[in-house]
C-alpha cells in the first residue's frame, strides 16, 4: 500500500465534504417540510370553519378542531378514517341514508369537480339527533393533474334545521286549529 498523495487526500476530503453537504441539504429540506407542515396545521387549526382533508383513497389526512366538534371525534380519531368507515352515517336532507357514492368526498373524487352547498345530516353515536351541515368539497391536484386531495368544508346548520322543523310543526298546528274552528 502506498501513502495517498496530497492530491488524493484533497480529493478524499472534498468527497467527504460533499457528502456532508448533501446530508445537510437533505436534513434542511426535511426540516423545511416539517416547518411548512406545522405552519399549515397551525393556520388551519385556528380556522373556525370545519375542514377535513381526504387523500385520493378517501382516508382523512387532516381535520381541524372545528370539524371534530361537529363530527364528534377528536382529530386523532378522525385521521385515517375512510369514507366506507361504519362510523359515518350520513343522511339526505329528507332523512334517508345517504349512499356512499353520494358522500361529498366520493362525488368529488369520482367527478373531479368542485361540489358546493350540499345539505347532509350526520348521525353521531353519542348524539340522539343528527348534526346538519351545508357542505362543499374541492379537489386539489398535483402539477401533473392527478387528484392529490379533497378538502371538505362545512357549516353547522343544525339550529336552522331545528327551527325549520319547529316552524313546520307550528304551521301544521295552526292549520289544524283553523280547520277545527271552521267545523
Amino acid at each position: 500500500m502506498h501513502d495517498p498523495s496530497s492530491a488524493d487526500r484533497a480529493l478524499i476530503a472534498e468527497n467527504a465534504a460533499l457528502k456532508q453537504r448533501i446530508l445537510d441539504l437533505e436534513r434542511s429540506d426535511a426540516d423545511r417540510e416539517r416547518a411548512a407542515e406545522a405552519n399549515y396545521r397551525a393556520q388551519f387549526d385556528g380556522i373556525p370553519t370545519p375542514l377535513v382533508v381526504h387523500g385520493p383513497d378517501t382516508a382523512i389526512v387532516y381535520s381541524n378542531p372545528a370539524a371534530s366538534a361537529v363530527l364528534g371525534l377528536t382529530t386523532d380519531q378522525l385521521r385515517g378514517k375512510f369514507a366506507v368507515d361504519p362510523f359515518w352515517r350520513f343522511l339526505r336532507e329528507d332523512g334517508t341514508p345517504l349512499p356512499l357514492d353520494e358522500y361529498p368526498v366520493t362525488r368529488t373524487l369520482s367527478s373531479g369537480e368542485r361540489l358546493e352547498n350540499l345539505i347532509i345530516g350526520i348521525r353521531r353515536p353519542a348524539q340522539a339527533e343528527p348534526a346538519w351541515v351545508l357542505c362543499s368539497a374541492c379537489p386539489v391536484r398535483e402539477t401533473d393533474g392527478r387528484l392529490r386531495q379533497v378538502i371538505v368544508s362545512f357549516v353547522d346548520i343544525t339550529k336552522r334545521k331545528q327551527i325549520e322543523a319547529a316552524l313546520r310543526r307550528s304551521d301544521a298546528l295552526l292549520c289544524e286549529a283553523q280547520s277545527i274552528a271552521q267545523i
